[in-house]
């Protein structure tokens, strides 16, 4: 970057301003490596993809208004991996928005969701493996799947996305009532979860797609909305309204190349209903998703977005009064439009050769008291993973998935970090 600082994209500016112990406001990206790591080496690559990526060589300041970010010049650290989610601390001895660390064979990338989302994300931490795998003695021929110094750097990986499209005169208005949420259950503690790892065939999923004539994202979502429907069943009414939150990239539908956020979402839920069966709820998520995917649709919730920055009242306020008026918002409003939250990253596109070194990607999202369980997925090859993060002791949702992937014969291998290991063991006392 020329300049020694910048303004937060639209979408990044929440995040600062609703920090707090619960509300972790980040993601984690790993990669399950077929060796183990080298601290050294990965260091080495990791300073290397910097140079690369000056939007992720920052450090965040407040200003009078708004948080805003500068140019880092400390060196950054790698550490290891003593949480399955390491929480980023904005004022860590680096200062950077991001920490990578390694345990065994896994590298993993926790990011503040305040410098970029899931797609620009992984394409930071592709490059990092890249270099990374480079130095072990790899050699690749990038065909652009990887960003590195020798692709051209364009103005346009730095741009805010949301402010380029926001167009004031397209606006479609959004029907988003308050929606029934998940309740008694027992909970980890503040800013604690536990996370399963689902992994299984991309092949096999595709099939059982086609049988149900859905995509992957459509499958998985109707998954998450049948388990919501039978464990909430007792609960719920004629007049109960239950949602998935889910994440879209909005780059493919603008011809964005940015690597600051650029998500949008769509809402996909149902009303209740008696003797509900799966293809129903099929249906639903193929309905929502053919209504919500279309680019008016996410030029309204562009409008909408930017319409808060751009509110005189919000502007007009000190940095300490928009921290409080938007964390009393983002608590008694935000929280109560979504049931579940899901993000598919879909493939990861990688060079012919990766398959020597990388044996799956993992993407995290955190959960909390509002939002029990997060889920996500992210394929590689023929493996596609699927992670749930769970606020909640009790597991009856992510059963309730598991049990649909079994009935339509899809072969599962579960993995769980060590603190689900101990709170199980601790559940049976």
């Amino acid at each position: 970057m020329s300049s020694k600082w910048y303004k937060i994209d639209n979408a990044g500016k929440i995040f600062p301003t609703v920090y707090s112990k619960e509300e972790r406001s980040s993601f984690r990206l790993s990669a399950v490596l077929k060796d183990e790591v080298d601290e050294h080496l990965l260091k080495i690559a990791l300073t290397k993809a910097l140079q690369r990526f000056p939007t992720f060589n920052v450090k965040l300041r407040r200003g009078f208004f708004w948080y805003y970010f500068e140019n880092n010049t400390k060196e950054p650290i790698v550490e290891l991996d003593r949480n399955i989610f390491s929480k980023i601390t904005l004022k860590s001895e680096d200062e950077y928005l991001f920490k990578l660390t390694y345990y065994g064979k896994r590298v993993a990338l926790d990011i503040f969701h305040a410098i970029t989302d899931g797609k620009g994300g992984m394409e930071f931490f592709k490059c990092i493996l890249y270099y990374y795998f480079e130095l072990l003695g790899g050699i690749f021929e990038n065909k652009g799947e990887i960003l590195t110094h020798e692709l051209e750097q364009y103005y346009d990986e730095k741009e805010d996305s949301f402010l380029k499209n926001y167009n004031k005169a397209d606006v479609v208005k959004f029907d988003e009532p308050k929606v029934h949420k998940i309740k008694n259950v027992r909970m980890y503690g503040k800013g604690r979860f536990g996370v399963y790892h689902t992994i299984m065939s991309v092949s096999k999923v595709k099939e059982v797609c086609k049988k149900y004539d859905c995509t992957v994202t459509q499958y998985i979502a109707s998954c998450l909305l049948q388990s919501i429907y039978q464990n909430e069943y007792n609960d719920l009414t004629k007049e109960d309204i239950y949602t998935l939150f889910v994440t879209v990239n909005a780059r493919k539908y603008f011809n964005s190349k940015t690597l600051r956020n650029f998500a949008l979402f769509i809402r996909s839920g149902s009303k209740f209903k008696d003797n509900m069966e799966f293809i129903d709820f099929v249906n639903e998520s193929k309905r929502f998703f053919t209504k919500e995917l279309t680019k008016e649709r996410m030029q309204s919730r562009i409008v909408q977005n930017v319409n808060i920055e751009k509110n005189f009242f919000v502007r007009a306020l000190p940095l300490f009064l928009k921290i409080l008026v938007m964390k009393i918002g983002y608590k008694f409003l935000a929280d109560d439009l979504d049931t579940m939250n899901f993000s598919n990253l879909g493939p990861v596109s990688c060079p012919d050769g990766f398959e020597k070194y990388v044996e799956r990607f993992e993407f995290v999202l955190g959960a909390s008291k509002s939002l029990p369980m997060g889920v996500t997925a992210v394929s590689y090859n023929d493996t596609l993973v699927m992670t749930a993060s769970l606020a909640c002791l009790e597991k009856n949702l992510l059963k309730k998935v598991i049990d649909q992937f079994v009935k339509d014969d899809i072969t599962c291998t579960i993995e769980m970090n060590d603190l689900e290991v101990e709170d199980e063991e601790m559940s049976k006392l």
